[in-house]
């Protein structure tokens, strides 16, 4: 065999093409392989089919990142709506003890001299914490029409606490005189007419979260007067 520039092709057992001609070891009849056509596609296929599946793999992780976030979104969201039905409930239920004058069990603080309330009132009405608001010793707990129902229970509701409630008193008022010189509103010395009490209703309640808290206030005004004692 001549060593040359010219190059020959001979076919072995399987098909594969090699070359012998000017390459190293070319004298010695040592053959140099190289990959056929289709070898080189099926390489290419993997690859493509490696960037397919990462490029699944990224949108399987970002549609379950998705999922968690909308269903932690729900858990808030329903947390929230059961806090606030919570409060609501709460006062409610106490308008409705003052209005069938039954409110002789709840704390009730004298705040109708706007210089002197009382500082447990304050913290209960201004602090943004559930547990400062509960230990401040100002609010009622409140466990439903006949104080025995339990909130947190999952039946009724699976709180993570019972609501509390603040009834402070505020003054009172009177309704118009019924001759020509109607009698004037509260502070009045109109007789014959009569009284109405003003009473301002907090309450405080959690959610299925102990993070979620909604607090509502109200007035409400009752010709039934409720003791307040509360010091």
């Amino acid at each position: 065999m001549t060593v040359g520039a010219s190059l020959h092709r001979t076919r072995v057992a399987d098909g594969a093409q090699v070359r012998t001609g000017a390459h190293v070891g070319a004298g010695l009849g040592i053959p140099r392989p190289h990959f056929t056509r289709r070898g080189r596609q099926q390489g290419v296929v993997l690859i493509v089919a490696l960037i397919f599946l990462l490029l699944l793999t990224i949108m399987a992780i970002s549609a379950t990142g998705r999922s968690l976030l909308q269903e932690r979104i729900v858990g808030g969201l329903a947390s929230a709506q059961a806090a606030e039905w919570m409060a609501e409930t709460a006062i409610r239920g106490t308008e409705w003890r003052l209005y069938n004058n039954t409110g002789a069990g709840l704390a009730c603080y004298d705040s109708s001299q706007p210089g002197n309330i009382n500082s447990k009132v304050t913290t209960f009405r201004t602090s943004t914490d559930y547990t400062i608001a509960k230990n401040s010793g100002a609010g009622t707990v409140y466990q439903g029409a006949g104080g025995s129902t339990d909130y947190t229970q999952a039946a009724n509701g699976g709180l993570a606490a019972n609501a509390l409630v603040l009834l402070e008193y505020l003054g009172t008022d009177r309704a118009p005189d019924a001759s020509s010189s109607h009698a004037a509103e509260s502070g009045s010395s109109g007789a014959g007419t009569t009284p109405y009490y003003i009473y301002r209703v907090t309450a405080r309640a959690l959610g299925t979260n102990p993070n979620t808290v909604r607090t509502l206030e109200t007035t409400f005004v009752t010709p039934s007067q409720v003791s307040c004692v509360a010091s």
